[in-house]
This record gives structure tokens, sequence and C-alpha cells, in this order.
């Protein structure tokens, strides 16, 4: 009973800081490396042949937003390998393996904050073969920044702890049964392997 209330409680919490206050940039012009041009919703999910760049481009005036002070672009999932942000063709920020260009960062968010004036987001996401994110891109002010470390904390710190807990209850549990009696070992084999898996 306390395992499922304790996962319905993270559960929730995970959607809670996913979705945001703020303006959900609704549509993107995707450039592809050979030109090739598409209109793509907020939410999006596209599969290639072969690893590519995208240039994902939003056209927005600041002063058309209801926010006042700071402002920052807020991506809570999106499947890349490395991702840049230009706001009015300047760089404001990277993160993920801008040589390499391989693996995969699809559950982490990103934040960047953007500058007081400016017309257009672009984002160049380079993709092994997928490229989406089912949450969206939005702009947000900062009473929502909160939301972004809650997620990153969970996604950054949750889930490698957990993973981490796991798998020391069951080498534990697969150790302690070697010291108990034939009927007590098998529950704890069976639980360590399940801990494992």
């Amino acid at each position: 009973m306390v395992a499922a209330a304790l996962f319905i409680l993270i559960f929730s919490i995970f959607f809670y800081a996913a979705k945001m206050e703020g303006y959900l940039v609704e549509s993107w012009i995707a450039v592809s490396e050979s030109g090739e041009m598409e209109i793509l919703g907020s939410t999006f999910d596209k599969m290639f042949s072969q690893p590519s760049t995208v240039f994902l481009t939003h056209k927005i005036n600041r002063s058309k937003l209801p926010y006042q002070g700071r402002l920052y672009l807020y991506i809570p999932h999106m499947y890349r390998s490395y991702l840049a942000v230009y706001v009015d063709g300047v760089k404001i920020g990277s993160c993920g393996f801008a040589e390499k260009r391989a693996g995969y960062f699809w559950n982490q968010p990103v934040i960047f904050e953007l500058p007081d004036d400016f017309n257009e987001i672009t984002l160049e996401v380079s993709v092994l073969y997928r490229i989406g994110t089912g949450s969206g891109v939005y702009i947000i002010p900062y009473s929502e920044t909160k939301k972004y470390r809650l997620l990153s904390f969970m996604t950054r710190v949750m889930i490698p702890l957990a993973i981490g807990m796991a798998l020391s209850i069951g080498i534990v549990l697969i150790l302690l049964s070697t010291s108990l009696s034939l009927d007590e070992r098998k529950s704890y084999v069976y639980f360590g392997i399940a801990s494992l898996l």
C-alpha cells in the first residue's frame, strides 16, 4: 500500500513539473540539412533513416507575450543528441554532444534564459534517428522555473538513485540467501532477481 501511494505521488509530481503555465510554441518551421521544409505542431515525432540535423524556427515577438520580467525557453522532454538555441540568429546556449553528436537525451529537461527583446527562436537539433517532443516547448516566466528544477532533480538524481538502490537491494538479498535455509533461500533469491530486473 505504501509503495503504491509513493508511486502515485512520484508520478503526480513528475506530471506536475512537466506541465507549464506559459506560452506553448504551437508550430515550428522545420528545415532539414537537405533543405526540405515542413510545418510541425507543438508536439511532434519524426523519424530519419540516418543521423540528421534539423533547424526548428518559430517567430514570436517578445512584446506579444503577457509576461513581465525575465523569460525562459523551457523544453521538458525532447529526443535529441545535441541541441543549440538561437535567438534572432545569436546562439544563447547548447547542450548535448556537439562534436560527435552520438547518444540520446530524451528525458532530461533543459532551460535557456531569453534576452529582453526577441523576434525569432531557432533550435538546432541533431538526432540519430528520431526527433520529437511529447510535451512541447514553452516560453515561461521566472515563477515557473521551480518546475524545471523539480523535474531536473527527478530525472538527473532520483532516477539514477532509484536504479542504484534497486540494484543494491537485489545484490544484498541474493548474498543473504546463501546463509539461509533452502525454503527461505528461494524467496530471497526471487526477490533479489526481481530487484535486479
